[in-house]
């Protein structure tokens, strides 16, 4: 059966966005230009701006994409049965490994160096990163309802525990090149855990 319409243009789009993760790569993002992109990807300008409205948002959805396929199959995942910082401790191991992988390290210092010279970029990252975080958000929701935790803002919890992981591990390894051992990761990602569920620890009657 020949490919529909719908599924030719997403062929497209994932083209675009794996174009533009090389053109980004090489050249860096001020320094790409749209027309280098399409000649790349094998497709016009005006389709790219048809699934894109802008560059930024087209180096964003590529940043994206990177870290989406290092993630591969890894998925949060809520276990009724396990305790909410056993759980969470696990998490925040499983979050550190992969931000501190090599491959994520390199794509976060590219991003954080495109940032200083495109400040509005931080802002559409933020919003696409806002997808990432749903399986920790969806995991946050099942231990309150469950009531494992009691989380008035699921939002904001979502953001402290997120914080605390890339606080302690990622940017320590950006910014001092710090190496972590197995036993330091773990360590942490105890310590994260017990605090957070120590603030969000249900309230006995």
């Amino acid at each position: 059966m020949a490919p529909s319409r719908s599924d030719f243009s997403e062929q497209k789009k994932k083209a675009i966005v794996s174009a533009a993760r090389d053109v980004f790569h090489n050249q860096g993002f001020q320094a790409s230009s749209v027309d280098a992109i399409a000649a790349s990807a094998g497709v016009s300008k005006r389709t790219i701006y048809k699934h894109f409205p802008s560059k930024e948002n087209l180096f964003i959805a590529s940043v994206c994409q990177s870290y989406t396929d290092l993630r591969g199959d890894y998925h949060i995942t809520f276990d009724p049965e396990q305790s909410a910082e056993a759980q969470l401790s696990q998490i925040a191991v499983d979050e550190m490994h992969f931000m501190l992988s090599p491959q994520s390290l390199a794509y976060t210092r590219s991003l954080v160096a495109e940032l200083v010279h495109a400040p509005s970029l931080g802002e559409n990252f933020e919003a696409q990163q806002s997808c990432l975080c749903s399986e920790l958000s969806d995991w946050m929701e099942q231990a309150d309802t469950h009531g494992l935790l009691c989380i008035p803002n699921i939002t904001i919890a979502t953001t402290q525990f997120i914080a605390l992981i890339k606080g302690s591990s990622m940017w320590p390894a950006l910014l001092q090149n710090k190496r972590f051992s197995e036993a330091e990761l773990q360590t942490l990602a105890e310590h994260h855990a017990t605090l957070f569920v120590r603030s969000y620890a249900p309230q006995e009657d």
